[in-house]
């Protein structure tokens, strides 16, 4: 269904039509507009399948939106039909266009403020999920010994994960993660935290894969370790146990070798394997 045929029929919840009234983005797995009731003020966020596997990630999307209604900081599920996916707006730009450097401070509430809502996100004990669970222990069992003999700079990920890999044995699994928990999807407005949005990699697993993320693109955007801290002290009630540090430092090697693996192109495989070397020198 295209986007154009979507508009010309009423939205079942509200009773009414929407309009488009603007494209926000395109890409080669989906696009998303900006509509606009025929009738009012009221806008909507509508997200457009292109492929199968995209309209997979809106059902679990959609699932975990109905799941998690009580939280309002995320959008609301309007409808969930075909291969197109409609959300209410969460107001704001996103904290990656803003530059920390001159806004230190900011970052730092916006950050303790993103780290209680992850957080509230993390203590739902989901009931029956559907959502498939994530492993990093399998991942990395797989791929991290032939990702360290072709970059044999990294390769303290291995010595590192062999010696503290038992840790994951005790970590738990179950909880719903955000999957793409970054900057880019944290919203403020008017200098205060709105929201978290794009919940489309969203699974089952280790809270702390999440916060890893995070910490993961804050080190990679070489912004001051204080703004990091601020994040992970808030997220934890205080600064990390140690165990707690070490599965963090895990999953940081984990989102090194994932994003690495997924961009092998050279000049994009280059700019992957410094922010690996960032993550190298924490170990």
């Amino acid at each position: 269904m295209t986007i154009q045929e979507y508009s010309q029929q009423p939205i079942a919840s509200k009773n009414k039509a929407f309009v488009i009234e603007k494209q926000l983005s395109s890409g080669t797995d989906s696009d998303a507009y900006l509509l606009k009731s025929s009738d009012s003020a009221e806008k909507l966020i509508a997200k457009v399948a292109k492929n199968d596997l995209v309209i997979s990630k809106y059902h679990n999307e959609a699932k975990v939106y109905q799941e998690l209604s009580s939280l309002r900081f995320l959008p609301r599920l309007i409808e969930n039909k075909s291969n197109i996916l409609v959300l209410s707006p969460i107001e704001g730009i996103s904290l990656d266009s803003i530059e920390e450097e001159a806004n230190t401070d900011f970052y730092k509430v916006a950050l303790k403020d993103a780290a209680a809502a992850i957080k509230s996100v993390h203590s739902v004990n989901p009931d029956n999920s559907s959502l498939n669970v994530l492993s990093v222990e399998d991942f990395l069992n797989a791929k991290l010994q032939g990702f360290t003999i072709k970059f044999p700079e990294l390769h303290q990920f291995q010595s590192y994960y062999q010696e503290n890999k038992s840790i994951l044995l005790y970590r738990s699994n179950s909880r719903i993660l955000h999957g793409d928990f970054c900057l880019d999807h944290i919203f403020i407005e008017n200098q205060k935290f709105t929201g978290i949005i794009d919940f489309g990699d969203t699974c089952l697993g280790d809270p702390l894969v999440d916060v890893a993320y995070l910490v993961f693109k804050i080190i990679n955007k070489e912004y001051s370790e204080t703004v990091r801290d601020a994040f992970t002290n808030a997220y934890f009630g205080g600064e990390p146990k140690l165990e707690e540090q070490i599965t963090i430092k895990l999953y940081l090697i984990y989102w090194s070798v994932l994003r690495l693996s997924e961009h092998l192109t050279p000049e994009v495989s280059e700019k992957f394997k410094k922010k690996a070397q960032i993550v190298n020198g924490l170990l």
